[in-house]
């Protein structure tokens, strides 16, 4: 039996070209190229730039190393991941806080097939580094085993190995690379200008300072108590306070949220957090004469305090 070195190469990478495309599609896809590819890693690479083309992915030139923060930081900004239904790795989306990335699966094989694709688009003059680009982006989304874990849990790993070794190889792969051209700079520019925003930025804070101790419940539902008395003072409005940086505002408008322990109402807007930790310092009421007590204004340092101990 004669066989093409397509054939043969679908043969030898059975097992990665089903995982991510259908037979059927697969034919359409490598009949174009056909009797261009060259070797196994060409019929590798052609595999995902040709099929990445029918995902539409604007690729813009870009100087920069660190493309985006971690999964895990990522998360403490409120980014939510989503397996994206493209079946093309390289097809990686941001959208309205959004991050949709496609599976990838993870093999004992998996970093010798990277380092081998790194390593053809850098000696090769025809090649755009499309997949070094996206091992970059693999390298600045996971910093640990925690960033593998959650990736795993949403569906974007698909992982057969341990996640310290699955951390370990996506940190690697892109070591002693070089690339003039780096892509993904409408992601970069829209994940970053997400995470600058105000609100993210100040639930990071909260989350990642204040919120890290078991106790972060009783402390909540404790701030709940003490700011009953707000309605009867007719306040409407409180501002939290942490270390000098006004951090949350509670929106009263005359009525208490239904449960303060698990919903932050931010410039009227209603926001879900997950707390883990709280260490409220203290909490600035503001009011008008007529609602406080004894007709008396109340000062900027008129505080409740609630401070917990540790």
């Amino acid at each position: 039996m004669n066989l093409t070195l397509v054939e043969l190469a679908r043969k030898f990478f059975r097992h990665v070209v089903s995982y991510y495309e259908p037979p059927q599609e697969l034919e359409k896809l490598l009949s174009r190229y056909n009797s261009g590819i060259i070797h196994l890693v060409d019929f590798l690479w052609r595999f995902w730039d040709v099929s990445s083309e029918r995902g539409g992915i604007d690729f813009e030139l870009l100087d920069y190393v660190t493309l985006v923060p971690s999964v895990t930081r990522l998360k403490e900004v409120g980014v939510k991941f989503q397996k994206a239904e493209s079946r093309n790795i390289l097809n990686v989306k941001f959208n309205k806080g959004v991050l949709k990335i496609p599976p990838l699966l993870i093999t004992p094989s998996t970093e010798t097939i990277f380092r081998n694709l790194i390593i053809f688009e850098q000696c090769s003059l025809l090649c755009t580094p499309r997949v070094t680009s996206y091992a970059i982006l693999l390298d600045c989304l996971v910093d640990t085993s925690d960033d593998v874990h959650l990736m795993t849990r949403e569906g974007i790993l698909d992982n057969r190995l341990n996640p310290e070794e699955t951390a370990n190889f996506l940190k690697r792969v892109r070591d002693n690379t070089f690339t003039q051209e780096l892509f993904y700079e409408r992601l970069r520019k829209d994940v970053n200008e997400y995470c600058e925003k105000r609100w993210p930025r100040w639930r990071a804070s909260l989350i990642h300072n204040y919120f890290t101790k078991p106790w972060a419940i009783v402390s909540l539902w404790g701030l709940r108590e003490s700011l009953r008395p707000c309605k009867a003072l007719g306040l409407t409005r409180v501002v939290v306070e942490m270390d000098s940086l006004m951090v949350v505002h509670f929106i009263h408008e005359n009525r208490e949220p239904d449960n303060l322990a698990a919903t932050i109402l931010l410039d009227t807007k209603a926001l879900m957090l997950e707390f883990e930790d709280c260490r409220l310092e203290h909490i600035l009421l503001e009011g008008n004469a007529a609602a406080s007590p004894g007709h008396l204004k109340p000062e900027p340092t008129d505080y409740l305090k609630t401070k917990s101990k540790k």
